[in-house]
């Protein structure tokens, strides 16, 4: 398989990020167990998770990451942690998780909705997926189609 830099164009920014969410059956990260603890405990809780893939065009391809969401139907309270995928000790500035949560939701889905929202609103990229990329023989973690130009990344 060849490495996805050799079949897409990474500085077009028309990569579009997706999942389907479905109740998981992977354990819950200690970040989302951690979350649920403080609002209301794992009880209250249904868990779902997405694998997140990318395409540009017709060209599709998965990524590291994935979602998972926690959801109650009595509070009706959506904690959301992005994974990355990154190893730890892969020295790349791309963070191992991020958290968000959002009351009043009508379901997970609506949660992710909210979030999403509000990265635009703020300016900012929306979920994403980090891809592996190789340039030669060195691996690299790329959100491609939302990166930043080198100059602007300090």
């Amino acid at each position: 398989m060849p490495d996805v830099l050799e079949v897409i164009d990474p500085d077009v920014p028309n990569i579009e990020y997706f999942w389907e969410l479905a109740e998981s059956d992977r354990e819950p990260s200690p970040k989302l167990i951690e979350l649920m603890e403080s609002y209301g405990g794992q009880a209250a809780y249904e868990v779902y998770s997405a694998d997140i893939s990318a395409r540009q065009g017709t060209l599709k391809w998965p990524t590291i990451s994935w979602l998972e969401v926690a959801y109650s139907t009595t509070t009706r309270v959506g904690l959301i942690v992005w994974n990355s995928g990154v190893p730890a000790d892969a020295g790349s500035e791309i963070p191992k998780q991020a958290i968000a949560g959002w009351p009043d939701c009508d379901s997970p889905e609506h949660a992710i909705k909210r979030q999403q929202e509000k990265l635009a609103e703020d300016g900012k990229p929306p979920i994403v997926g980090i891809t592996k990329c190789f340039d030669g023989e060195e691996l690299h973690y790329r959100v491609l189609g939302h990166e930043q130009p080198e100059e602007a990344r300090q």
